[in-house]
C-alpha cells in the first residue's frame, strides 16, 4: 500500500504512525485511510509514502519533533518494534525514547495554543 500524504484532503491536525510500513503499522494506516482520518507515517527506509525516520539515529528525536510540528500532529501511534534480531534492545529502546519525544512535542503544541 502507498500512503501518499498528498492524496488526501487533511484537516488541520493529524495522527502520527511510527512504523507505518511494518506489519502492524501498515494495518493501522489502512484503517485510518478507510475512515478518512488524517495521518502521517514514518518508517526506517521511507517506503510506501512514509517519511524516512531511523529511530536508532542520534537525531531521531529532534527530527520527530520537527515532523510533529510541521504536520500538526495531535496523537501518536507507535507500531515500532523488533523481535529475534541482533538489535532488538536498541530498536525497542529507541522506539520508546522517540515516542516520548513525539508525545512531549504534541503536549507543547496543545499548551501553547
Amino acid at each position: 500500500p502507498n500512503w501518499d500524504r498528498g492524496s488526501l484532503l487533511r484537516p488541520k491536525q493529524k495522527i502520527l504512525v511510527l512504523g507505518g510500513s511494518g506489519f502492524v503499522g501498515s494495518r493501522v494506516c489502512q484503517v485510518l485511510l478507510q475512515k478518512n482520518i488524517p495521518f502521517v507515517a514514518t518508517s526506517t527506509k521511507g517506503t510506501y509514502g512514509t517519511i524516512k525516520l531511523d529511530l536508532t539515529d542520534e537525531s531521531a528525536g529532534k527530527k520527530l519533533v520537527e515532523i510533529c510540528e510541521i504536520e500538526n500532529v495531535y496523537a501518536v501511534v507507535s507500531a515500532v518494534g523488533s523481535i529475534f534480531s541482533e538489535c532488538d534492545y536498541e530498536i525497542n529502546s529507541a522506539s520508546g525514547r522517540v515516542a516520548r519525544a513525539a508525545f512531549e512535542s504534541t503536549n507543547r503544541s496543545k499548551n501553547s495554543a
